[in-house]
């Protein structure tokens, strides 16, 4: 149950953050962060001493004191996350930029930092054997595939 509510909520955060202009690039919060908040607030409802005799019971079992107690484990979690973040970022400003002038990012961070563009102005035509774009879904059938080059060396053992 934890695992399809969570697996849920993190997709509706995924689909949600893509309508916004939040920069989350991997979906990290909404696929780990979503998820494991919920997966912890949800233990502290399901937990039952029948699994695991040496934890605590939830919420539905009698318990409802365990669902504050995971909420307080959320908070600390984050708090402690946040915070050595913002120090380990302090830290970086410190020695270095940690982000690139506007000009460059507008440019592509590939190009700027290593000469070349990770997908060719978005087309990843290459990539699919016909035309597509970055996001779209590319399934290549068997016929798309050359094989691959066979190599004299690996021949000659």
């Amino acid at each position: 149950v934890i695992v399809a509510l969570a697996a849920g909520a993190s997709y509706a955060a995924i689909q949600w953050r893509a309508r916004t202009r939040i920069d989350d690039a991997l979906d990290v919060f909404a696929c780990h962060g979503v998820a494991g908040i919920l997966g912890a607030m949800l233990t502290g409802v399901f937990a039952t001493k029948r699994v695991n005799p040496a934890g605590a019971d939830g919420w539905l079992a009698g318990n409802p004191a365990q669902l504050w107690i995971q909420l307080l484990a959320v908070g600390a979690t984050i708090s402690l996350s946040g915070g050595v973040t913002a120090v380990i970022v302090v830290a970086m400003r410190a020695v270095m930029p940690v982000r690139l002038p506007i000009d460059q990012e507008i440019r592509g961070v590939d190009l700027v930092e290593h000469g070349e563009e990770a997908y060719h102005g978005g087309d990843i035509g290459e990539l699919a054997g016909r035309h597509a774009s970055l996001g779209d879904s590319v399934l290549l059938p068997a016929s798309d595939l050359a094989p691959a080059p066979s190599h004299p060396q690996a021949n000659a053992a």
